[in-house]
């Protein structure tokens, strides 16, 4: 099982989730940036996670919807900012509609940072989300945030342990 870390920064209106997995470096960062494997453990069960369109480059974007099991499906955006690839990258996250245009009646967008490294066989993800206030920050945790990135990250591991090229 993957290691865990939550930490909420009130002074600096953040987010950081740090997670270690006993996985190849390559096979983690695929997991963060190719669309069919997103789609395998992004949402929290028993939604999934459907990619409309990925293009995982600088001023690229992730459009994707999670689908409750009666169908509802709720729109998010990932813009990218910032690659660097096998170290990090940056985009701006949002809820919106299926063609991407920001929702106006949603909380505000969020910035992530995705860091990883790899120590001694493991692969260490850092994700540190900032929002513009703490407003929009605790609506997110309100919304469950906290709860459904936690079961995304229990599918993550659950796929890594599935695919882990370094058991086979």
């Amino acid at each position: 099982m993957a290691n865990n870390l939550f930490h909420i920064d009130r002074n600096t209106n953040t987010i950081t989730v740090s997670s270690s997995y006993q996985a190849p470096f390559e096979q983690v960062w695929a997991a963060w940036t190719e669309s069919s494997i997103l789609d395998q453990w992004w949402a929290p069960q028993p939604w999934r996670a459907v990619t409309k369109e990925m293009s995982f480059t600088p001023g690229g974007q992730w459009l994707y919807a999670m689908i409750s099991p009666e169908g509802q499906k709720v729109w998010s955006l990932l813009r990218y900012i910032d690659i660097v690839h096998n170290h990090y990258f940056t985009a701006e996250d949002a809820f919106c509609d299926e063609n991407g245009i920001k929702s106006t009646d949603s909380p505000p967008s969020s910035k992530w940072h995705n860091e990883m490294t790899e120590s001694a066989g493991t692969t260490i993800v850092t994700n540190t989300i900032e929002f513009e206030t703490t407003e929009a920050m605790d609506t997110l945790l309100q919304m469950g945030f906290r709860e459904g990135f936690q079961m995304g990250l229990t599918n993550l591991e659950q796929y890594l342990s599935e695919h882990n090229t370094q058991l086979k």
